[in-house]
């Protein structure tokens, strides 16, 4: 992958077809561990990255920890915005670790897989960090 440059503010992708005709299947297309792994390499050197969006690129567990890895020490990160991908509730509890030393302004989870219970695990957080706040 080509190394992004170090003044990167934001990375958006969006893994999509055009003009393919009525014989193809989604699960096809989407993001793969290996475009994860070069993903991460290039972000690891983006220290004043602010945005990760990554849409509609069947993203799963595997893969997020794969992306995790190359934000993790961003410490002018913002906003993760992951909508309409694969992630379960096996990505919540990295995600709150990721949490807890990145104070986020946004997190976008619409439309993946998360079950009550996972959604469960990030409300807790969530009020705890802003109990934590009023005090």
């Amino acid at each position: 992958m080509y190394r992004p440059r170090s003044s990167l503010p934001e990375f958006r992708v969006c893994y999509q077809v055009k003009n393919c005709g009525t014989d193809f299947r989604w699960n096809l297309f989407g993001m793969t561990a290996k475009d994860a792994d070069n993903l991460s390499s290039g972000l690891k050197s983006c220290r004043k990255l602010r945005a990760l969006c990554i849409r509609n690129s069947q993203v799963d567990d595997d893969i997020f920890y794969a992306v995790y890895d190359g934000v993790r020490n961003s410490p002018k990160l913002h906003t993760i915005a992951m909508p309409n991908n694969c992630l379960t509730d096996e990505t919540v509890p990295i995600l709150v670790k990721f949490l807890a030393s990145h104070p986020l302004k946004r997190v976008d989870l619409t439309n993946n897989q998360l079950t009550c219970e996972g959604a469960a695990m990030l409300a807790k957080f969530f009020s705890s960090q802003a109990a934590n706040r009023s005090k």
